[in-house]
């Protein structure tokens, strides 16, 4: 059986890191010369209808969880969250998460934790940022804006849920710059994120200048976990409903679906109080 060629990033690491300044060099080249528009302006006060609001757990303080990579995590989520805490998103711009975020570095005051690294789980300067990501993600999938690009790691179940916590199979994956998450605005409302920390949770709310005419839900039908061989997997669907203000009209529509690898022991689930099988 012929074996495919190795990429060039797969040469060591001299070649993976050359492959990334590459792919940054060319994503900032796009950027420059784009005729998109980018939010990048705050207002302190905040916009008066509320799309969505929502909590995630910051610091899961769990024997199930390395709590160094907690608690780093938190650090770097406390860090970055001014950001993009009261972004304005106009008609006809970009919501970024790289622009906004910009590239990680010790220097800058983040501290290594969990990420997904070479298909694997590892510790890297900056790790748990996926939870802002993920949460921004969430709140705009409840407004009229078009998602233009996205990456997921839904190939992977890295750790137990417990809590309140953004639905399995609406997390992202980024990272800088060119694995972006990205919302256009094509309406004409204005929509506007705030972010808080607040009982160990981070509150993220939507909100907009007017009236969306109707609000959207993100459920999963269906969820079960299965065993193939030696591995157990996550498989479900996530779907979106809108339905308007009066309520007498409706549509639905399947957002993704997955078949997610837990990269954890299955037995943790039940310490979880989730149910296997």
């Amino acid at each position: 059986m012929k074996q495919s060629r190795k990429l060039f990033c797969e040469y060591g690491p001299v070649a993976y890191w050359l492959s990334v300044q590459k792919c940054r060099a060319v994503r900032h080249m796009q950027n420059a010369f784009s005729s998109d528009k980018f939010a990048r302006t705050r207002h302190n006060d905040s916009l008066p209808y509320s799309v969505k609001d929502f909590a995630t757990i910051l610091h899961r303080d769990s024997l199930l969880f390395d709590q160094v990579s907690e608690q780093n995590k938190a650090h770097n989520v406390q860090l970055a969250l001014p950001k993009f805490t009261h972004i304005i998103v106009n008609p006809n711009e970009i919501l970024s998460f790289c622009i906004l975020l910009g590239n990680c570095s010790a220097r800058k005051g983040y501290k290594p934790a969990r990420v997904l690294m070479n298909n694997k789980p590892a510790m890297a300067i900056g790790g748990g940022l996926c939870q802002i990501s993920n949460m921004i993600n969430y709140l705009a999938l409840h407004s009229k804006m078009t998602r233009v690009e996205y990456h997921d790691h839904d190939w992977a179940d890295l750790y137990p849920e417990f809590g309140v916590q953004v639905p399995f199979g609406t997390g992202t994956s980024t990272f800088y710059n060119y694995r972006d998450l990205r919302f256009k605005n094509d309406t004409d409302i204005v929509y506007q994120f705030v972010f808080f920390i607040k009982d160990n949770h981070l509150h993220g709310q939507l909100l907009s200048d007017k009236p969306q005419n109707g609000t959207w839900s993100i459920y999963t039908p269906e969820e079960y976990f299965s065993r193939d061989a030696d591995n157990v997997y996550r498989i479900g669907r996530i779907m979106r409903k809108w339905v308007s203000d009066d309520g007498n009209h409706s549509h639905e529509e399947e957002i993704k679906s997955y078949r997610a690898k837990l990269l954890y022991d299955a037995g943790d689930l039940v310490k979880s109080q989730e149910i296997l099988f």
